[in-house]
């Protein structure tokens, strides 16, 4: 049994975006059906937080002290189309 008609490609498992090619439809990979039924898509699972990424246990990273400015000493951050460049919060020290 099969779930509704997909509203992406109307059910013709078809992407038309491009003049000239036809292409499978990314939403239902050319079923031409947002899901098949008892196999509804599950909610994405929360990702790691980025200080726990597997990167970290690279040898070649294991020389860098801080994670946040990556030993820069400087961080840039943009606010209202404004870049600007604060000294680390985390290894610069504090007033």
């Amino acid at each position: 049994m099969s779930g509704g008609s997909c509203p992406d490609c109307g059910g013709s498992g078809e992407d038309r975006t491009l003049p000239g090619y036809v292409l499978r439809c990314g939403r239902c990979s050319g079923r031409g059906v947002d899901h098949l039924l008892g196999n509804a898509p599950a909610a994405p699972a929360e990702p790691p937080p980025v200080w726990e990424d597997r990167c970290w246990s690279d040898p070649r990273l294991a020389g860098i002290s801080c994670r946040i400015c990556l030993d820069q000493r400087y961080v840039a951050n943009v606010r209202g189309g404004v870049l600007a460049t604060l000294p680390c919060p985390a290894c610069t020290p504090g007033d």
